[in-house]
């Protein structure tokens, strides 16, 4: 038993389900795509530069909603946070007010 509470049987039956391990697959991919940046130029070619606030959260929600259909959600925040955070930084909007949408 793992520390004695969990059986190693059941600590790999997870790894067994096939959700489990594509989400797991999904996270390298999002990295080595966020470490091209290529990823930042086209946000920020996307999100343009809005005045309010508001408009940036409803393109947001327009790049990112269309690709959540698609890819799980958790790769795509992982992958779309820190190249948020930059360009919340460089427009100087909080990033606080960007993450419920994201």
């Amino acid at each position: 038993a793992l520390a004695g509470i969990i059986p190693p049987s059941s600590v790999l039956a997870g790894l067994s389900d096939t959700t489990v391990t594509s989400v797991a697959f999904l996270f390298p991919m999002a990295k080595a795509i966020a470490a091209t940046g290529w990823l930042e130029i086209l946000v920020s070619i996307a999100l343009g530069t809005p005045t309010p606030h508001f408009a940036g959260i409803v393109r947001l929600c327009l790049l990112v909603g269309p690709l959540s259909a698609i890819v799980n959600n958790t790769p795509v925040t992982a992958m779309m946070v820190p190249v948020l955070r930059g360009w919340c930084s460089r427009m100087g909007f909080d990033v606080a007010k960007f993450g419920i949408p994201l």
